[in-house]
């Protein structure tokens, strides 16, 4: 399993925190969306104060890994993960500078206003979980109790009342800085390193055969608003088979090794369909290899995920040639 989100599919003005849990996460306090840490088109963060993005994953292999974007103009808390009902939070000490997983102090010094990447690596089969700041080692700690039988767990990223993580004889600072937070993946596998996660809205119809509901707009206008107007601008279609494909002219930043893709949609079906929506991408000339996935639809909106772990064949040109789309698929 691996999930990725740049967050661009929350853009928009106004708070994205509907649209957040419309996609399964929970979102508390006042986000907004901002600028993000990459110079590609469109490119997106979450922002606030007091604000938190938490999702739930599946751990079934012996390590799990997550990483996120992070830039703070104060100290405080950056991600946390709960197994069962342990956490581990990764902090800032606004005494020292320095980062800690719970009670235990690394050895980096992350300023104020900087991007840095964070990962943590959770390891059952030597019971650490590792800390790593822009691709390097930081400290590592003994799991907690339990983290054996877990199958699942969560992943928080933001703020987190500081007197809920400061170890006992810890002084209590408020936590009253703005954080910023992009480039968010979570892997139920070892780790992948720091990430850059390109959004690649549709820009032009390759091949369209649902309707749309917008009489003016082309398919591909109308499902890459930010934020989404779903109840005016969609499209749709009953029959299996039918697709509708398209192309975007967002270029990706750099030659960087590209270390999964994936598609994000939001959708929803009658209860008489009896079929699931199709997503799929590349397969076509000068493209990256063919990939497709079929997600379970109901009758209210939702924003589902469907990723691929890295293919070997994937380049630049390939990603930004390669068509995508959406079908109605058998169930």
């Amino acid at each position: 399993m691996i999930f990725i989100d740049g967050f661009e599919g929350f853009s928009g003005p106004g708070n994205p925190a509907a649209l957040l849990q419309r996609a399964e996460y929970v979102a508390t306090g006042t986000l907004s969306s901002v600028g993000g840490r990459s110079s590609f088109t469109g490119s997106a963060a979450l922002a606030g104060g007091k604000v938190s993005v938490t999702r739930t994953f599946p751990w079934v292999t012996p390590k799990f890994s997550c990483g996120l974007a992070h830039q703070f103009s104060a100290r405080g808390s950056v991600m946390w993960v709960k197994i069962g009902t342990s956490y581990i939070t990764l902090w800032m000490n606004e005494e020292n500078g320095l980062p800690m997983l719970n009670e235990n102090a690394g050895g980096a010094l992350p300023t104020i206003t900087r991007w840095y990447y964070y990962e943590l690596l959770l390891n059952r089969d030597n019971d650490t979980c590792e800390l790593w700041i822009n691709n390097k080692l930081d400290q590592s700690i003994p799991l907690p109790a339990g983290a054996d039988a877990a199958t699942t767990i969560d992943v928080s990223i933001g703020y987190r009342d500081p007197a809920l993580y400061r170890p006992a004889g810890f002084p209590v600072y408020a936590d009253n800085g703005n954080r910023y937070m992009d480039d968010f993946y979570a892997r139920d596998n070892d780790r992948i390193g720091p990430v850059i996660v390109t959004t690649r809205f549709p820009s032009h119809d390759e091949n369209v055969e649902w309707f749309a509901a917008s009489p003016t707009g082309t398919h591909s206008a109308s499902l890459s608003l930010h934020p989404p107007k779903p109840l005016d601008n969609y499209v749709a279609s009953d029959e299996i088979g039918k697709e509708d494909r398209f192309t975007s002219g967002v270029l990706l930043p750099n030659e960087n090794e590209i270390l999964a893709t994936g598609m994000l949609v939001m959708a929803r079906k009658a209860d008489t369909l009896n079929a699931k929506l199709g997503v799929f991408m590349g397969g076509n000339a000068g493209a990256i290899a063919a990939r497709s996935a079929k997600l379970t639809v109901d009758n209210n909106w939702k924003t589902q995920y469907a990723a691929f772990d890295k293919n070997g064949g994937d380049t630049k040109a390939g990603v930004e040639a390669s068509q995508f789309g959406i079908n109605v698929a058998t169930p």
